[in-house]
């Protein structure tokens, strides 16, 4: 199954926010609004809260639990029902460490690999994202046991993450905010009206997602993204007074009440 890095899925869904306004002070507010222009992400500010569960079943098989998902599976390089219509496929990679190739729409999207230490207390995970997204997008992940065991099975918790480096660069195009991000070379658009609207497809994208948001202050812009209509995420973006820094808090579940909060903090280029 993939574990998306919090920064990736940030970053994404960040990229098109709405303001609740008439076309007129929406374009007003939005052109002199603090978050345009290009910003970088800065790892070592930032903490990434992710808690995965894995659990052996009676008959061989485990399940796995991410941010409210649950799902089954074998390791046995089969592919199985994943998170928003992908499809994983796990097999071991040795005594400790196990590969998961990663699919959506029908195309490997990622191969990540699974490292348990030798004292079963930390897990590893590294992401290698697949043609054509770039090199420069592998991502880290390293979680401790809160509890359970032996081998997979137990709760595992990070806070803390790694990523190829991310930027987002904020503009505005019309009535439209428009983000373009790298180094996955996305780029999202879109009315400021407050309304649910789709992402724009592609590879990560999953059928049925949308974004919908508003202005809540001078320098705070908040949103949630869904998957057909349910939350999965919601997010609040806050320039600081100087406006040198932009932090993203994250709320990743169905409600705001979710335990996996996150803080990225991003500084303008």
């Amino acid at each position: 199954m993939r574990v998306r890095t919090i920064a990736a899925i940030g970053l994404a869904a960040a990229c098109v926010l709405l303001l609740c306004a008439g076309v007129a002070p929406a374009q007003t507010a939005l052109a002199s609004h603090p978050i345009l222009g290009t910003w970088k992400l800065n790892p070592a500010k930032s903490t990434v809260a992710l808690t995965v569960t894995l659990t052996t079943n009676r008959d061989g098989s485990m399940r796995i639990a991410v941010q409210g998902d649950d799902r089954t599976f074998r390791i046995d390089g089969k592919d199985y029902p994943g998170l928003f219509g992908s499809v994983f496929a796990w097999t071991a990679a040795g005594p400790r460490a196990w590969n998961v190739v990663n699919k959506m729409n029908g195309k490997v999207e990622s191969i990540d690999r699974y490292v348990l230490s030798a004292d079963e207390r930390v897990l590893t995970l590294t992401g290698e994202p697949q043609p054509p997204a770039p090199r420069g997008d592998k991502r880290e992940i390293v979680f401790q046991r809160v509890s359970g065991g032996p081998g997979l099975a137990g709760v595992w918790r990070s806070t803390s993450a790694t990523a190829g480096e991310a930027t987002a660069e904020y503009r505005v195009e019309g009535n439209n905010l428009t983000v373009s991000l790298q180094p996955t070379g996305e780029r999202w658009s879109g009315p400021l009206d407050g309304r649910d609207y789709p992402l724009a497809p592609g590879a990560s994208v999953p059928d049925g997602m949308t974004w919908a948001g508003r202005q809540s202050g001078a320098r705070t812009i908040s949103f949630v993204l869904k998957v057909k209509g349910g939350p999965v995420q919601f997010t609040t973006l806050t320039v600081a007074p100087d406006g040198k820094t932009l932090e993203i808090l994250q709320v990743n579940g169905a409600t705001e009440n979710a335990p996996d909060r996150n803080r990225l903090i991003y500084e303008r280029q």
